[in-house]
């Protein structure tokens, strides 16, 4: 299943609520991802 997929089930399955949660905590990660990314 591809990316858009995946949300478009994400989208169904979740209230818009926790949906948001969601790719918030998942742009939180990227950051995390991007800050070490450029420690290292």
């Amino acid at each position: 299943m591809d990316i858009k997929g995946i949300h478009a089930t994400l989208k169904i399955t979740l209230s818009p609520k926790d949906y948001v949660e969601l790719l918030t905590l998942m742009i939180k990660d990227v950051e995390k991802m991007i800050e070490w990314g450029e420690k290292n």
